[in-house]
């Protein structure tokens, strides 16, 4: 009876164990998926913010640069405009103007600041107009100035114009500016063609803060860092003079964010048209090949390339969305200030891990609770049914094996005072004739 009992019940109870840890595994699984979909675009979008304050930064830099700048030109001295051009600038066998050493070394003008780590190259340096002078003389006030007060954000600020002239603040770099003030070529040109283009009025109307595409610093192609050069159009009352720019080395961009990094998760940083900017493993200066992975779509990626196609989805607003081909959650967020996206991917088999963790742990709960009810089921069943059953079994046969003249009442040897089924078959039992038991 025992067996008969306990064997269907821990049957059923096993069924119903499989099909709830089934049904608890897709709940779970349900809620992790949704639980790493909010994590994922609220990180996503809180990192992107966090990044986007350095172009807010630039942008404040550059708009006030601009308004100094206007002031610096009105305020100048006409009368010693060329003498003062001269002396900062003075003019070459080759042609151009580098800046006095002076600038890099530091002198005191005169005028309650102190100059110094700054570098300028200006090409053609024998035909510039009285105008583009007293620019330049402006633009350097404004470096000289503007570069030392945001130092602790920035390392360089400069100035360029389309006429390939260019003033640099930039202190701590550890060739001095050296190519700038002394080994460039003559026709060494600061413009490069995105430079260029992204300042000047019919490319950009408005004046916003643009970026350049990654590339290695002007001054020395083979340098295996790579830089993105943010600049805003320097004009007054409408007028395009050049452009205010800061130079970012993509290991900067993202730098070492390992404590704000969600665990298991890959970080990346990407512009609009699928260049990858920043990736700790692809385009810190231990990669190897770090530029070849900067266009995703010749790097032969296939992973990344997928990626970047679905953070492109992300222009205004932060997405998620899942990749079924490399089993990753893409999660991606706008900057402002600049069209890049700032992407955070997690393999969805860290959410099937997760919720078979809690599957599991339920599971040996169920178990263990199962296991439980069937043991003290089991210590019932003996206890309560199958051992009395036995007592009164055995307690007929002795009276049978016993001498007629010796037999004692039934009711004398079995358990009628139980008030369960035991005690009624007792009592019905005893009530059988006291005659012997034939």
């Amino acid at each position: 009876m025992t067996t008969r009992v306990l064997l269907p019940t821990a049957i059923v109870m096993a069924l119903f164990t499989v099909v709830g840890a089934a049904l608890t595994y897709l709940a779970v699984h349900a809620g992790e998926v949704k639980k790493m979909r909010a994590e994922l675009v609220n990180h996503a979008a809180e990192r992107a913010g966090r990044e986007s304050r350095r172009f807010d930064d630039l942008a404040k830099l550059h708009d006030q640069a601009n308004s100094s700048f206007a002031r610096s030109l009105r305020s100048l001295d006409q009368d010693r405009i060329d003498t003062e051009f001269d002396r900062l600038f003075p003019l070459r066998a080759d042609g151009t103007r580098r800046s006095s050493d002076a600038l890099h070394e530091g002198y005191a003008p005169g005028d309650g600041t102190y100059v110094f780590g700054i570098g300028a190259f200006i090409a053609d340096g024998r035909n510039l107009g009285r105008d583009e002078k007293a620019e330049l003389l402006a633009a350097l006030r404004v470096v000289s100035r503007f570069g030392p007060a945001v130092s602790f954000r920035f390392d360089n600020f400069f100035f360029y114009t389309p006429a390939n002239r260019a003033i640099i603040f930039s202190p701590k770099q550890p060739a001095r500016l050296d190519f700038y003030r002394r080994q460039a070529p003559a026709n060494f040109s600061v413009a490069v063609d995105d430079i260029t283009q992204m300042t000047l009025p019919a490319a950009n109307p408005t004046g916003e803060m643009r970026c350049t595409r990654p590339q290695p610093p002007l001054y020395d192609s083979r340098s295996p860092d790579l830089m993105v050069g943010c600049l805003t159009p320097a004009r007054v009352d409408g007028v395009h003079i050049g452009a205010w720019g800061v130079a970012l080395r993509l290991d900067q961009l993202t730098g070492s964010d390992s404590h704000r990094r969600l665990p298991g998760t890959e970080h990346m940083m990407l512009t609009g048209d699928g260049k990858l900017l920043a990736h700790r493993f692809r385009t810190d200066s231990g990669s190897e090949r770090r530029r070849d992975y900067l266009d995703i779509a010749r790097s032969g990626d296939a992973r990344l390339s997928r990626a970047a196609q679905l953070a492109d989805r992300a222009r205004e607003q932060a997405r998620i969305a899942y990749n079924a081909d490399d089993d990753h959650f893409i999660a991606a967020a706008p900057l402002r200030g600049a069209d890049w996206r700032f992407v955070v991917i997690a393999k969805g088999g860290d959410v099937r891990r997760r919720a078979a963790e809690v599957t599991l742990k339920t599971l040996a709960l169920v178990v263990a609770g199962g296991t439980g009810v069937l043991l003290l089921l089991h210590h019932l069943l003996i206890t309560q049914v199958a051992r009395p059953l036995t007592e009164m079994a055995d307690a007929v046969d002795r009276e049978r094996r016993r001498p007629l003249a010796e037999r004692e009442p039934l009711s004398h040897a079995l358990p009628v005072a139980r008030r369960d089924e035991i005690g009624a078959i007792a009592r019905r039992l005893a009530k059988v004739d006291d005659s012997p038991i034939s």
